[in-house]
Parts: structure tokens; sequence; C-alpha cells
């Protein structure tokens, strides 16, 4: 299957060339990259002209969601698999490509997503972040069917919390969404209490949301 790799980046000067280095040296290179920016003022831009990218979104400034920004950039995506990064999360191997991409060998797998690290340290989170076929997607590191999202859209009125959304639909579908520790990533981006308590909000929102009957 054909795989496209997108990136969301804004003012990510300090760790975009380390993450765009890690897949330059992927065991898995047979990808499209995509990178969405928005209205970053820093070097970002300059640094990605230093790498390949095959297709580029620039949002402007105050017009970015986090699900505008990815159902725009999968619109154009190629692949038949998406893999969805932050310019703010780096791949802990070399082989995190490959071994995301591995578990999609079941046709019951609509999404995969890791744990991430800060400087090391696996993040303490709840809502059932655990390996297995019941998992929580997150799109801080996450790879998706192309395929399902054409039948599901990543929910605009849902930004912050769309990934949580998918994840929950897929699971109403009878599909699996998996937490695989070979898919980690470090990541360098505050979260502080104010972002934890809206995803908890917006978690009690989605619990309440109705499925359309199968």
């Amino acid at each position: 299957m054909k795989v496209s790799v997108i990136i969301r980046t804004h003012n990510e000067e300090k760790t975009l060339g380390k993450l765009l280095k890690s897949l330059k040296n992927q065991t898995f290179q047979d990808f499209e990259l995509i990178l969405v920016d928005n209205a970053s003022k820093d070097k970002t831009l300059q640094i990605i002209k230093k790498y390949k990218i095959d297709k580029f979104i620039n949002i402007p400034e105050g017009k970015f969601s986090h699900p505008k920004s990815l159902n725009e950039a999968i619109k154009i995506a190629s692949g038949d698999l998406i893999v969805i990064a932050n310019g703010h999360c780096v791949p802990i191997t070399d082989t995190w490509l490959e071994d995301g991409l591995a578990n999609f060998r079941d046709p019951k797998v609509a999404g995969i997503n890791g744990w991430y690290y800060d400087n090391g340290k696996r993040r303490k989170i709840k809502h059932g972040l655990k390996l297995g076929t019941r998992a929580n997607l997150s799109n801080t590191n996450s790879i998706i069917r192309k395929d399902l999202w054409n039948k599901y859209h990543f929910d605009e009125n849902l930004s912050g919390a769309e990934d949580y959304d998918w994840g929950k639909e897929m699971l109403f579908r009878g599909y699996k969404i998996i937490k695989d520790p070979k898919f980690n990533v470090d990541h360098f981006h505050v979260i502080d209490k104010q972002r934890k308590a809206y995803w908890k909000q917006m978690r009690d929102v989605i619990s309440k949301k109705k499925r359309p009957s199968l």
C-alpha cells in the first residue's frame, strides 16, 4: 500500500530538523511527505527547504484547527495509509515507520499510535492508553487508513479531540485501534492543566455522541 506522511508545524525550529532527519534515516523510505504549516514566524520554513517535501499547505494565521489541517492534507494525500506526526515529535528508532506500518497486515486495524516520551520518560496518561486493540487514538503520532477516513473525516467541531472521536467511531464500526510501543516518539511540547481539562470535557462530549446505525 502507498504511504503518505503528514507533518504539522507551527514555529518548530527547535525540533523539526531532528524529525526530518529521522524520517530520512528510516528503514522504510517509500512514502510521500506532506507538510502543513500554520503561519510559522521562526526558522521553520528555512529548515523545510533543506529537505525534499512533496506537498506543502500553508494555513494563514487564525485559520488553523487540528482537524481541519489534517482533513485538508489527507484530501491531497496519495497514500492508502496516512502517517500523522507533529513538528515537535521525533521518532525514537530508525524502524519507527516500518514497525508502525506492520500493524496494517491485519485488515481490521483502522489506526495505530504509540506512547510519547518527554526527555526519555514515558508520560503517564490515563483514559485507556494501553497496548491492545481497544486503545484510544492520538494524533500526536498515528497511522490511519485513508479509505476509512473517506467514510468518516475528522470532526472539525471537536478540535483537539478529533483523534479520540475518530478512534471511537472506528471501534464502534468493529475495527481495532492499536497502541504500539515500537511507534513511540520523543515529545517536546508542554501540555498544561487547561488543555488537560479541555480534553476531559471533550471526552465527555464524545462519549455521549450518537453513532449512526451500522
